[in-house]
């Protein structure tokens, strides 16, 4: 068919249609006209619209079987270091465990139970932290972890801590660990730094002296100078021994 100019017609019969009337000099002239001169393109006519077809989703038992082969792949959490049973004294399965901010810091700002970033299980102790300054107690952040009474006597026993620090890009952030007892404080780890993205582990012997025997709390604490912004992770925290 042609179509779009005035001389064309607005019929959609073709031009060589028998039942035409024209002579022959005016049937050629129109069909040149139609040729040589240029028409107006005639627009696309609209199809219909695309529809969005959403995926499928995977029938129950296939999910469930997903999930499970996951599991047995990479562990209960992709972030996990020790997928074994978590034994630990303080492995925050179930809650912080009583874990509470010191009042003598200003670097830490909360303490909460978390399954992002683990050592072991499903659970470790995820602390905001904020240091700013160069002295201070915004240059020190402090968690402790409670110590039931009938386990006060550390005598001959190692305390263990796994700690890692999320980013993990400053060179000065340090994890120290305290025993605060009824004679004060006594350090079992001093120092560590720096601190990466890493998980870290730990084991010291608890300090033979007459404070061993009234532990009251296991203290975690953490050193910055420069600034450090981020997430400090402890887990899998352990008291062994006779």
């Amino acid at each position: 068919m042609i179509s779009g100019d005035p001389r064309c017609g607005t019929s959609s019969r073709p031009l060589c249609s028998p039942s035409s009337s024209l002579s022959l000099f005016s049937w050629v002239a129109r069909i040149e006209g139609c040729i040589l001169r240029p028409t107006a393109a005639r627009p696309a006519r609209p199809g219909p619209a695309a529809k969005a077809v959403p995926l499928a989703a995977a029938p129950p038992a296939e999910a469930a079987a997903r999930q499970a082969w996951t599991r047995a792949a990479i562990g209960p959490n992709p972030n996990t270091v020790d997928a074994g049973a978590c034994s630990a004294l303080f492995n925050f399965e179930s809650g912080t465990q009583g874990a509470a901010l010191a009042q003598n810091q200003s670097a830490f700002t909360a303490a909460t139970a978390s399954g992002a970033n683990t050592f072991c299980g499903a659970g470790a102790l995820a602390i905001a932290a904020s240091f700013s300054g160069t002295s201070g107690p915004t240059t020190k952040g402090e968690v402790d972890l409670p110590i039931n009474p009938a386990s006060m006597d550390f005598t001959g026993k190692t305390v263990t801590v796994h700690f890692t620090a999320v980013p993990g890009c400053s060179s000065d952030l340090g994890i120290a660990v305290a025993l605060l007892t009824n004679d004060g404080q006594q350090i079992v780890l001093p120092t560590f730094r720096p601190v990466g993205n890493s998980w870290i582990s730990k084991s010291v012997p608890a300090v033979s002296d007459a404070g061993v025997t009234s532990v009251m709390q296991i203290s975690i604490q953490a050193f910055s100078s420069t600034g450090y912004q981020g997430t400090i992770y402890i887990d899998e925290v352990d008291v062994s021994g006779p």
